[in-house]
């Protein structure tokens, strides 16, 4: 609308109808682009440490919400000096676990960046997105100072910090039948038929949509829909529930492959007769559900 206003003003509606013709692509390319939203929590700091967190109203909260990202910090009220943002707490941090953080350190150097001095802040170390270095500094001229016409570039560098800490997909696997498979998206409705698949599944941190009759270690999972016993699951009741990835045991289920490849869903088998076995399941799922962090996690803990 400020392009179009002054091409107005100036004599120039041709040139501003091409500027905001171009914005618009470019924002609509790097939307498009994106392949999954993500939870996100953006912050800075001032000369006293206190972290301050951005709402959708900031400049950099609104970048977020045009690439449809989901802002934990959505629901505070204004807090502190600078407007759009809310103080922040540890606590706070740690009860919204997001999947990336992206810091904004105005004061210039030799003052340290907050991306940097983040995990040394009590309750931010053990957050994913600082476990598995999902954590970001975004330029101050993008995301702090509202550049106007320069939203695009901020918008598209967003978009390639987020898609540079994730999986791009399609990518192909060798499960531990020896199978080589192909995960066309990160898998958003998984059904495990065995308990063995579903255990090493939530390990990494993944969530199935579907269970096994069996898997009922967990009350989370026990209150899944059932697809039937791991022997003889339900071709019916595992098609209903439109997985996009199935989860099997390597050895006792092997002979399903042929019958579950009707689904149409990709079938990765693990298995877990040895702590090697164990370990390398982990790194397998952890690959192909996009949690390579939480897998390497759980494979350390099992080591020691």
């Amino acid at each position: 609308h400020g392009l179009t206003l002054l091409g107005k003003v100036i004599n120039k509606e041709d040139k501003a109808r091409i500027a905001s013709n171009d914005i618009e692509k470019r924002i609509e390319s790097a939307v498009s682009s994106l392949e999954k939203s993500r939870s996100v929590l953006i912050l800075t700091s001032d000369a006293d440490r206190n972290i301050y967190a951005a709402l959708p109203n900031s400049y950099a909260g609104a970048i977020a919400g045009i690439l449809t990202l989901d802002n934990v910090a959505a629901n505070l009220s204004e807090s502190g000096p600078y407007p759009g943002y809310a103080l922040f707490s540890s606590e706070q941090a740690i009860a919204s676990n997001p999947e990336i953080i992206l810091t904004i350190s105005p004061a210039p150097a030799p003052a340290p960046k907050l991306s940097t001095t983040l995990p040394m802040v009590p309750g931010y170390a053990g957050l994913d997105a600082v476990i598995g270095g999902r954590v970001s500094e975004v330029s101050v001229d993008l995301f702090l100072q509202a550049p106007g016409p320069r939203i695009a570039n901020a918008v598209e560098e967003l978009n390639r910090i987020i898609n540079d800490m994730y999986v791009s997909y399609p990518i192909t696997v060798t499960d531990m039948m020896g199978r080589e498979v192909e995960i066309k998206s990160e898998p958003t409705n998984i059904v495990g038929i065995s308990p063995t698949a579903m255990e090493m599944l939530y390990r990494v941190g993944g969530e199935a949509v579907g269970r096994d009759n069996s898997s009922t270690w967990n009350p989370v999972v026990e209150a899944l829909p059932s697809v039937g016993g791991a022997y003889s699951p339900s071709m019916e009741a595992i098609i209903g529930l439109q997985p996009d990835l199935i989860i099997i045991e390597a050895l006792t289920q092997g002979h399903l492959v042929d019958m579950l490849a009707g689904v149409g869903a990709p079938i990765v088998a693990v298995r877990a007769t040895s702590v090697d076995d164990v370990t390398h399941g982990l790194t397998l799922l952890g690959k192909v559900i996009n949690k390579e962090d939480k897998a390497r996690i759980a494979s350390n803990d099992i080591e020691k």
